[in-house]
């Protein structure tokens, strides 16, 4: 759950630029098997990915989701999971509203 459990530490292309460091390292990571990509540009280190639960890898997807689009609003069981309200299961999409042009309400969990 998003609000309950701590979550490891994504890292964008976004906050590499804003260092001055290189956004290819994240790609070259990523291309050599050491980082999982969960959105474009939003990356997770292969640990931390594989050993994270169902629940935080839903956690995981569901912010970086958030980091790529930063106007939308978590809706239905993926509001619910934020907030740390009881949610049966997994859901098997991320649920967002107002994301931008183009933007779905329901994205496939990664």
């Amino acid at each position: 759950m998003l609000s309950m459990v701590p979550l490891p530490q994504l890292e964008t292309t976004r906050l590499l630029v804003a260092a001055h460091e290189n956004a290819h390292r994240l790609n070259r990571g990523y291309a050599g098997g050491s980082l999982v990509r969960l959105q474009r540009g939003v990356y997770i280190g292969v640990d931390d990915w594989n050993g994270a639960t169902p629940w935080k890898r839903y956690g995981l997807s569901t912010q970086a989701v958030l980091l790529t689009h930063p106007a939308a609003v978590l809706s239905r069981l993926s509001a619910a999971d934020a907030w740390g309200l009881p949610v049966l299961e997994i859901p098997q999409s991320i649920f967002i509203y107002g994301a931008g042009p183009g933007a779905r309400t329901a994205r496939a969990a990664t």
